[in-house]
């Protein structure tokens, strides 16, 4: 390895222990930010889903511009809008503002999330050297979820803002890393940016998601959410149209022309639908229902977490020998077996009862999400790799954000079916009444709100695992071996055809 594809490795590492630990902290810290911000179930999941719609809307845009202005102008970019945005969520003095805050902080690791791995892509050729580098990218990637749920608990005892300010020295390091050592490469044909493109796909899916937060509070027939809806489905047709025939497309529809592509976009999105909602109300679980604190917490997180680091940093050395179609569907089967284990919870079990869950789960992901990586962008030749990664990342965040929506919508009526049988104040807020020091009726009405809490966890487990093995199913048809693993070193640039 030189030492250009050694800094290289550094870099990209660093800024995706960034994302990763962003992501795992915040979802630990939700209830404090609800208490401190008076914020509402709505509030905690545009917390989340902002990130992730701004992720995904800007993707494609990130990983074109990472192709044709050059990777390493992209990526540094990336790190200063993060790093901003991740100030003003340090600072924001509302849920509004936080949701603001944390859409900008989704551009920022859009740009960092299509450049990263195009610049592994770049300086690693073909075969076990790329293998051995995306290894070592997914390791670090299983490392920050490992480490996430204990460093955000700790930070969140002094105080939750410091989530997201730590990661200004994090982006810093980064960034002076990314400025000395790192080399710009990009396609020998500059082609405009479909801006156009990039307006429709982030209007229809913030509408789609708007509409499916909203529709149990509103009525899905309301005006309102029909509107929504009916808005968002035509955008996103419009924005595919407009792919077909623009010149400079952000989304290259040719690439769905590999059956193998096209599988593997689905099945990703499907598993982040499943995997991440799955944590969002693990976490809210401990925390609202058994009474731990946000350190305790994120301790209680680690077996899931840590079987994730283990698994990520085996899958791609594995890769290089065993069938990346069989990784996969080993890897989505064991997530949705580990999401049934964690169903058949009580308000009065111990966190020990999830460890099995948690472990198989933890596992499965860690397989899934590390050869996922690789595969994208073997499929398509160095000089598509940026789009290739922004396409699947994009189906990866549209997979997160549709998740905590459908399953959130699933969550707040299950509660607010249940309230119609229970005393008044029971509600669809997640705001539980703590199982210690409550008597008499505030006792009772504590009780309700827990056992409801957790038979609407209990369905959302069902419906993820559900989704999770689909996804198996999907990858075990439609994913094929590529020409990267039955012949090494071959030129991929016959899998899909070049960009025009």
């Amino acid at each position: 390895m030189s030492e250009r594809q050694r800094w290289t490795l550094l870099a990209v590492s660093i800024a995706a222990f960034m994302l990763l630990l962003d992501l795992t902290i915040v979802i630990i810290a939700l209830t404090d930010i609800q208490q401190s911000l008076d914020s509402s179930f709505d509030d905690l999941q545009w917390v989340v889903d902002a990130y992730a719609l701004t992720l995904a809307a800007f993707l494609l845009t990130a990983g074109a511009l990472a192709d044709r202005i050059g990777r390493r102008k992209v990526f540094l970019i990336g790190l200063v809008i993060f790093g901003l945005a991740s100030l003003g969520c340090g600072l924001a003095w509302s849920s509004p503002a936080l949701v603001i805050f944390r859409a900008l902080q989704g551009v920022g690791g859009a740009v960092l999330l299509a450049a990263g791995p195009a610049l592994i892509a770049q300086e690693f050729e073909v075969g076990v050297a790329r293998n051995k580098a995306f290894a070592a990218f997914g390791g670090a990637s299983g490392l920050a979820l490992a480490a996430g749920p204990l460093i955000g608990g700790a930070l969140t005892t002094i105080g939750w803002r410091w989530i997201f300010l730590i990661n200004l020295p994090i982006g810093l390091l980064c960034l002076a890393v990314a400025l000395v050592k790192l080399r710009d490469a990009r396609e020998d044909e500059r082609r405009a940016i479909d801006w156009a493109g990039a307006v429709l796909l982030c209007a229809g899916l913030f509408l789609g998601t708007y509409a499916l937060m909203r529709g149990q509070a509103e009525g899905w027939t309301s005006a309102k959410i029909l509107t929504s809806l009916i808005a968002a489905v035509v955008l996103l047709a419009v924005f595919v149209r407009r792919q077909s025939t623009a010149r400079a497309p952000l989304m290259d529809l040719r690439l769905f022309r590999s059956i193998t592509f096209s599988g593997l976009s689905i099945a990703t999105l499907l598993a982040f639908a499943a995997i991440f909602p799955a944590i969002f109300f693990s976490t809210l679980y401990l925390q609202q229902v058994l009474g731990h604190d946000a350190l305790a917490s994120g301790i209680r997180m680690l077996p899931l977490t840590g079987a994730l680091f283990v698994a990520s940093a085996l899958a791609a050395p594995l890769a290089a020998k065993v069938s990346p179609r069989l990784l996969l569907t080993l890897g989505l089967a064991l997530a949705g077996v580990g999401l049934f284990l964690l169903r058949g919870l009580s308000p009065d079990d111990t966190w020990d009862a999830m460890l099995p869950g948690f472990i198989v789960c933890g596992l499965g992901v860690g397989v899934f999400n590390v050869v996922r990586a690789e595969t994208t962008v073997s499929l398509v030749p160095p000089s598509r790799s940026g789009e290739a990664s922004g396409v699947g990342s994009t189906f990866q965040e549209v997979g997160v954000a549709l998740g905590i929506a459908v399953l959130g919508a699933l969550f707040q009526h299950r509660m607010t079916s249940a309230a119609g049988d229970a005393p008044s104040s029971v509600t669809s807020d997640t705001s539980l009444l703590s199982p210690e020091g409550a008597e008499g009726p505030q006792a009772a009405v504590a009780t309700v709100v827990r056992r409801t809490f957790v038979d609407a966890m209990d369905e959302i487990f069902l419906v993820a695992g559900i989704t999770a093995l689909a996804g198996a199913v999907l990858v075990l048809l439609m994913v094929r071996r590529t020409d990267a693993v039955e012949h090494e070193g071959e030129d991929r640039s016959a899998k899909l055809p070049a960009a025009s």
